[in-house]
């Protein structure tokens, strides 16, 4: 069932295209023009399947470019294979943005239970998919040669995206206690994405603790340790953050408390930034009695950051210094907005 993508060939045609894409060499003009369209939608998978698309075609062109999982027919392929294998590492390698940091890009929904692009159940920008169906479409046709020329165009736009990309200047930004808590409300206030904004805050604190921290992308499913951001020591499990721009009942807790417990954490914070349940409230600084796993609450996120200030191993100003950058760090990692990235800038600068 299904094709079988030849990996080695797969860089091998890559290559070609990052060539012909460096080179003076004039090229579909077409394919620039779709894929800079596609690079400006919300949904930024989408220029991941297309680059995925065009590579696997120009490996074998037989195969059915709108296909996901190669179990959708005869000429369908595993595209999240090919981009995890091939078209991540090259970007990486090779220096050209695909918009996504994650190492599976196609792990993600609506794509990651879906058999073929033009057939995905409850897409949230419709207008966006349709679109890139019919690119799936154009590609389709294309053949061997055609398709390694597209996918030059579109590795040439995506190494001009890398190159051109500012980087966000935070020389500026003021070691100040006052400043740093103020700019952190007024970002939180202003706007959650999902909880990126809330998630990147809080991975940034622990940063300041531990040398291991660790967070997935928001709705990844890809995610298998409890909570949204964890901490280690020398590769044992300390602490699991559960972090909530919404409200926290007390069944949310208990969940989580337990998937923490089952992954070995000794320590729960939950970081409920929206409101918690005064039952869940009630459990801060006690021991969970169900499972022993030690409680903390935070409705705060100024509480958490002056908290992470504290226990750092750092001097006050340096640590103060570290977090503004941390944070950006941390943002880039969950796809914020440039938007977004841009005033977290200019609120801390």
């Amino acid at each position: 069932m299904g094709l079988r993508i030849e990996k080695a060939k797969a860089r091998r045609q890559l290559d070609r295209a990052l060539a012909l894409a460096r080179s003076e060499s004039e090229l579909p003009r077409d394919w620039l023009e779709r894929t800079q369209r596609i690079a400006r939608f919300d949904d930024k998978t989408c220029l991941v399947v297309l680059g995925t698309a065009l590579l696997a075609t120009a490996t074998d062109d037989t195969v059915d470019a709108l296909t996901l999982k190669s179990r959708a027919g005869n000429k369908a392929y595993s595209a999240r294979g090919l981009a995890h294998e091939v078209l991540v590492p090259a970007s990486v390698e090779h220096g050209f943005d695909l918009r996504t940091t994650g190492r599976e890009p196609l792990n993600n929904q609506p794509f990651f239970h879906s058999d073929r692009v033009d057939a995905m159940p409850r897409v949230k920008h419709p207008d966006e998919i349709k679109y890139l169906v019919e690119c799936l479409e154009a590609v389709d046709y294309l053949r061997e040669d055609e398709a390694v020329l597209a996918l030059a165009s579109y590795l040439r736009d995506r190494i001009a995206a890398k190159q051109s990309a500012p980087p966000l200047d935070l020389g500026h930004a003021s070691a100040d206690l006052v400043k740093s808590v103020a700019a952190c409300r007024s970002y939180l206030e202003s706007g959650t994405e999902s909880g990126r904004r809330a998630q990147a805050l809080v991975a940034a604190c622990l940063d300041l603790v531990f040398d291991d921290v660790r967070t997935a992308r928001v709705f990844d499913p890809s995610r298998r340790l409890p909570g949204d951001v964890q901490a280690f020591h020398k590769l044992e499990p300390v602490l699991a953050v559960e972090v909530r721009a919404k409200p926290v009942s007390y069944s949310d807790a208990v969940h989580f408390l337990r998937a923490v417990a089952t992954a070995g954490f000794p320590h729960a914070l939950i970081a409920g930034f929206a409101s918690v349940d005064s039952a869940v409230a009630a459990l801060s600084r006690s021991t969970w009695p169900e499972n022993g796993v030690y409680v903390t609450v935070s409705t705060q996120f100024s509480d958490l950051l002056l908290d992470a200030l504290a226990w750092s191993r750092r001097p006050l100003h340096q640590s103060l210094g570290d977090f503004p950058q941390a944070v950006v760090r941390r943002l880039r990692q969950l796809e914020v907005k440039d938007s977004s990235l841009a005033q977290w800038g200019e609120l801390i600068t």
